[in-house]
């Protein structure tokens, strides 16, 4: 059973990762960060956080949307099955519903498989959204003892003038 269960985690893996992953990337790298003494997060970070990344969530909302449709269809799909072959089966009502349960077994663990994913996207969020918090108390700390950092422009060396050791400049 092992192969079996390790195929599934797998799959469960590659469709996490095929549509959702992308939105949550950096964000470990970023609370890292959030919580370092020796390597503080930037006001850029900050910015990105409090700004792109809400907006992200919104994507991630819509994706899981589709997910958790899909999963709706797939409970629809198997209760027909079921009752499709209840009806057409020969045997006792128990021996029907056992085999109608062997036959949407796959189905039912297909669902189960997005029901994890769906688990594993919403505990991301709630990081994400916690993520969001701390790092606007940290911008509005940072406001208050004005130590915002101006945005610097160093795309493009900047000539300054020669300065004269009697205090002057030529």
């Amino acid at each position: 059973m092992s192969s079996d269960i390790n195929e599934v985690n797998e799959w469960i893996d590659q469709e996490y990762s095929k549509y959702f992953a992308s939105y949550f990337k950096g964000e470990k790298e970023l609370y890292d960060r959030l919580k370092s003494s020796s390597d503080p997060i930037t006001d850029n970070e900050l910015e990105w956080i409090l700004t792109d990344l809400p907006l992200e969530l919104f994507s991630v909302t819509e994706q899981l949307s589709k997910l958790k449709t899909a999963q709706e269809v797939i409970k629809i799909n198997i209760k027909k099955k079921e009752r499709d072959y209840i009806a057409s089966a020969d045997g006792t009502q128990t021996q029907k519903k056992e085999e109608a349960a062997m036959l949407v077994a796959e189905d039912k663990l297909l669902v189960d498989a997005y029901e994890n994913i769906a688990e594993r996207v919403s505990r991301q969020m709630t990081f994400s959204k916690e993520l969001i918090m701390s790092a606007k108390k940290i911008w509005d700390a940072r406001k208050a003892e004005g130590t915002l950092l101006p945005q610097v422009n160093t795309a493009k060396e900047v000539e300054l003038p020669e300065y004269d050791v009697r205090g002057s400049i030529k």
